[in-house]
């Protein structure tokens, strides 16, 4: 399932909306989630900044 799911958005990015890149699309797997880094030196309570944070600035600058 993860495959078909993988080409289907590789399909749709290159087709439909037009994106040109030599990067797929990848579904998570064990080789990503192995190779994920977390930095500790971070302080436990210090927010961390993530894609709804750019989304949101994104529709303040441009919020139509």
């Amino acid at each position: 399932m993860e495959r078909v799911f993988a080409s289907a958005v590789n399909s749709q990015v290159r087709q439909t909306i037009g994106l040109e890149t030599d990067r797929d699309y990848a579904l998570a797997s064990n080789e990503v989630n192995e190779a994920w880094k977390i930095d500790t030196r971070k302080h436990a309570l210090e927010s961390q900044c993530g894609s709804v944070d750019e989304l949101r600035y994104g529709m303040s600058l441009n919020p139509t």
